[in-house]
């Protein structure tokens, strides 16, 4: 069985025609490297050696859109998606993935649209993230909340604001994509039933 890297995973099942087993509870942080059969949903290389800026060579996986998406790495990164943490070794490159998907417990990866009585359009699944593509508080063993605080003129990883002038990109379950400003979260965005 494929163990799903990170709970990064949203209904894969739609797309593969299969059910997908995850493991959210028993993980520790987003950013560990897990083994060979770790899967993110995106092209993301965690394995020693690489970084968040740098893939470790060509033989990592490519991440469960790939085959939907043409094989197009620039999906998955924002123009401005750079380090821009002062202090960073990384500082002033480009991150391999500039968006982190949602792994909040009780949030919607691995749900049906059905399944979300939160509504689809009021459901975060993929935001502007800096260095790893999934968001929610990693300093905890699951059951994980939301990164906060929220509103946090510093923070140039959960939420950023340096990207779009303020802004950052959200993209709903339904599809649509708006661009929202740190005051306007809410807990109720990150989980797919009522709190």
């Amino acid at each position: 069985m494929t163990r799903w890297g990170h709970c990064h995973g949203i209904d894969f099942a739609l797309l593969l025609g299969r059910t997908v087993m995850t493991y959210c509870e028993t993980l520790t942080s987003p950013v560990i490297y897990t083994g060979p059969n770790e899967v993110w949903w995106a092209p993301y290389d965690n394995r020693p050696g690489s970084n968040v800026c740098q893939v470790l060579d060509d033989n990592y996986p490519r991440g469960l859109l790939w085959p939907f998406i043409e094989q197009n790495q620039r999906i998955f990164k924002c123009p401005l998606g750079i380090d821009l943490q002062p202090g960073s070794p990384t500082r002033g490159r480009e991150f391999q993935v500039s968006y982190g998907m949602n792994y909040v417990t009780g949030g919607p990866n691995g749900l049906t649209l059905g399944e979300i009585s939160n509504g689809t359009s009021n459901v975060m699944i993929v935001w502007d993230h800096g260095r790893t593509p999934g968001c929610a508080n990693s300093l905890i063993p699951a059951p994980r909340g939301p990164w906060k605080p929220y509103i946090n003129p510093d923070d140039y990883t959960h939420y950023p604001v340096r990207r779009h002038s303020g802004l950052f990109n959200v993209l709903f379950c339904d599809g649509d994509v708006r661009a929202m400003r740190q005051t306007e979260l809410l807990d109720d965005l990150f989980y797919a039933r009522p709190q």
